[in-house]
């Protein structure tokens, strides 16, 4: 199942999107990956990203349940 997104450009030595807004107003941590919800909230850091796309697609398997495979979903 596709899901739907779209890409926003950070200039992370400016700290502004491409569009010109702060990034560090949106995300304090000052650099990427975010995740931007629908809700307005948003989620930092590729691990939480990862783990939170793989639990709302269920028929889409990121993370396999146990063992090295697991660690190597985590160490990328």
């Amino acid at each position: 199942m596709a899901v739907p997104y779209e890409l926003v450009r950070v200039d992370l030595k400016q700290h502004k999107t491409e569009d010109g807004q702060d990034y560090c107003r949106i995300n304090p941590k000052g650099y990427v990956p975010l995740l931007g919800l629908d809700s307005g909230e948003h989620i930092s850091e590729l691990p939480a990203i990862a783990q939170y796309l793989a639990e709302s697609q269920q028929s889409y398997n990121l993370f396999p349940e146990k063992g090295l495979a697991k660690i190597r979903v985590v160490e990328w």
